[in-house]
């Protein structure tokens, strides 16, 4: 058995800077035979409507894109979209992944496609029955609590997501499409973490935690 090896708390945070140009990536090299990939770039702040749009086109993202092109083809065991409004972060990732390397060049492909956005009027009802129920599906006491003291500690007063339900049921689908031009061009700020037991060639910067 290796004896582990004790790291110095400061040694530790400067392991979690990003280092290099902002397109660039960090591996860390892990024994594991799946990887993990997070790509964070910016996004709407909560209190406004792109916000709320960019929620719709993620949850979008995740349940048909990205589910197509990474989770079905590439075989990633899953992979997600999430707008973290409250910090102005939008995150793309996968997990249990066979090549997120892979994952990662189609997140910015999927984004940054110069193709006509198309969804059918069919599709986009669909995308705002599913926002709409996420918004007023019944919560158990615990997950009810933790919610309202996460919006106690944001100050996100009742008045918003009320709003925020309008917003959601008066969109359009050139709402959505201008949701994606903005992150299209936000992605280009994007911050990526991949955790494989191998790097890749374009790594900027290799963070070796095998033990």
């Amino acid at each position: 058995i290796q004896e582990a090896k004790y790291i110095p708390v400061d040694e530790i945070y400067a392991l979690t800077e990003i280092q290099g140009k902002s397109e660039d990536f960090e591996v860390y090299l892990a024994e594991t035979q799946v990887g993990y990939v997070a790509k964070s770039f910016p996004c709407s702040k909560t209190g406004t409507k792109e916000s709320v749009i960019e929620g719709m086109y993620a949850h979008y993202l995740s349940n048909n894109i990205l589910w197509d092109k990474i989770r079905t083809v590439c075989g990633s065991y899953g992979v997600y979209a999430i707008p973290s409004s409250m910090e102005g972060v939008f995150t793309l990732l996968t997990y249990r992944d066979p090549n997120p390397f892979r994952s990662n060049e189609l997140f910015d492909e999927i984004l940054r496609s110069t193709q006509d956005f198309n969804i059918s009027d069919e599709d986009f009802e669909r995308l705002i029955a599913g926002c709409f129920s996420k918004e007023l599906q019944p919560k158990a006491p615990s997950a009810k609590g933790f919610l309202e003291f996460v919006r106690f500690l944001g100050g996100i007063p009742k008045s918003f997501r009320n709003q925020k339900i309008q917003w959601l049921v008066n969109s359009s689908k050139e709402d959505l499409y201008e949701a994606k031009k903005k992150l299209s061009e936000n992605i280009k700020n994007s911050k990526t973490a991949i955790i494989f037991s191998k790097p890749d060639e374009k790594c900027r910067k290799i963070i070796d935690v095998r033990l």
